[in-house]
């Protein structure tokens, strides 16, 4: 039987646990051009799967190998008039057969275009893949509406990451079989209020925080004129509305990230290599419950999204960020976790690196779905536009408090800058 490979032990996790990615872009007509329909997605999805070997791969017999012969192009057209919420509901409780494949396609006909929606595992698909493989999709659709062949270049099965990570520690002088530096974890820390009664069953469900290109330009430049990143700010914006709506005052937390290590690593790995090569850092932050830290919200998130920002720049410069990659699978499970996780695509801003001149390429946008008790929030930015989608276990917090939770994250980040 041919194998591909045997998945990493963090791509193992992810199979095992079985944590998927939805995905959403939008392929509208460009001026002049002609409608994208159902039909030239379906054909694009197909010259999609020629590019990638690993969106023709299955998991079998603990590898990744060949999907079954004559398997058929995983695609489902969806009804007319599909919203995205109602779509997103449903594959959120979706379960991949992994067996016959990674992923699957959802497409539905709009008044303006298509909607694109794919279900995948996270094993093989973090934030930068997505985007990729979505940009790489309109693209194709734009050769396939104007009649110009695509090219057909094809992508190497990807290797995981290990080795270089390896030598990634090796290269400042870390043993890579050596021990991560430990998270203190002494003392009580802030988190949000679990629901006292709801359904016994896990139900995912979604609530997302849109900002607005005005705004999202205002918190770009407040980040880079205090020298620190929009990704701090982020995290330092849900760290303080855990605060607001925790059960219980403590003075520190602990913030999740999912760090991407194409550009950490030597040389880096191309974004364009459609596999997943991320980990999760975890910060400790404290004196954010102090009251102190209560008072005016500039006052606030400033020295939250410093403490995080440098957290993540010193693990990085000192190497030990790639422990975190060692220790990854081994602390999916721990009984102690920060009360959210965060991905943030390091690209930063989204735009397609194709010229697209028979389509526009008008929305993207994720959500993750982890076997986990913390919400997973999915950070986008496409055309100024801020995106994050809120994926939560109903069974654990309680609607209305995840929509408190994303309001409270907006008015910090935007009634900060404005």
């Amino acid at each position: 039987m041919l194998r591909f490979r045997a998945p990493s032990a963090t791509e193992r996790i992810y199979l095992t646990t079985g944590t998927q990615v939805i995905s959403r872009s939008s392929l509208a007509p460009a001026p002049g051009g002609g409608p994208v329909t159902g039909a030239v997605v379906a054909a694009a999805l197909g010259d999609l799967e020629d590019r990638y070997p690993i969106l023709r791969a299955a998991v079998a017999e603990e590898h990744f190998a060949p999907r079954p012969a004559g398997a058929p192009l995983p695609l489902h057209r969806l009804p007319a008039g599909s919203t995205p919420e109602a779509v997103y509901a449903a594959l959120i409780a979706r379960r991949l057969d992994l067996a016959r494949g990674l992923w699957e396609a959802h497409v539905a006909e709009t008044a303006e275009g298509v909607d694109i929606y794919l279900l995948s595992t996270h094993a093989v698909t973090d934030a930068t893949a997505l985007v990729d493989l979505h940009a790489h999709l309109a693209h194709l659709a734009c050769c396939r509406l104007r009649g110009v062949a695509a090219p057909r270049e094809e992508q190497a099965f990807p290797p995981d990451i290990d080795a270089a990570v390896d030598a990634g520690l090796a290269a400042h002088g870390l043993d890579p079989a050596g021990a991560a530096p430990a998270l203190d974890l002494k003392g009580s820390f802030l988190t949000l209020p679990e629901r006292i009664a709801g359904p016994a069953e896990r139900r995912f469900r979604l609530e997302r925080l849109v900002i607005e290109p005005e705004h999202t330009r205002h918190i770009a430049a407040a980040a880079h004129g205090h020298g620190v990143s929009v990704h701090a700010m982020l995290v330092a914006a849900f760290a303080l509305a855990i605060r607001d709506l925790a059960p219980a005052p403590a003075a520190s937390i602990l913030m999740r990230s999912s760090i991407d290590l194409r550009r950490r690593l030597e040389p880096h790995i191309d974004p364009g290599l459609v596999f997943s090569a991320i980990t999760g850092h975890v910060t400790r932050i404290d004196g954010v419950g102090t009251a102190d830290a209560a008072g005016r919200r500039e006052a606030a998130l400033l020295p939250v999204a410093r403490a995080v920002f440098d957290d993540i720049h010193a693990r990085t410069a000192d190497g030990t960020i790639f422990y975190d990659y060692r220790t990854y699978p081994k602390n999916f499970g721990a009984a102690r976790e920060a009360p959210v996780a965060l991905n943030i695509s390091d690209m930063g801003t989204i735009a397609p690196a194709f010229p697209l001149l028979a389509v526009r390429f008008e929305g993207f946008e994720y959500a993750t779905a982890l076997a986990k008790r913390y919400p997973n929030v999915s950070v986008a930015i496409l055309d100024g536009r801020l995106v994050a989608t809120i994926a939560y276990d109903a069974s654990l917090l309680a609607e209305e408090t995840v929509a408190d939770l994303a309001a409270r994250t907006r008015g910090y980040l935007v009634e900060t800058v404005d």
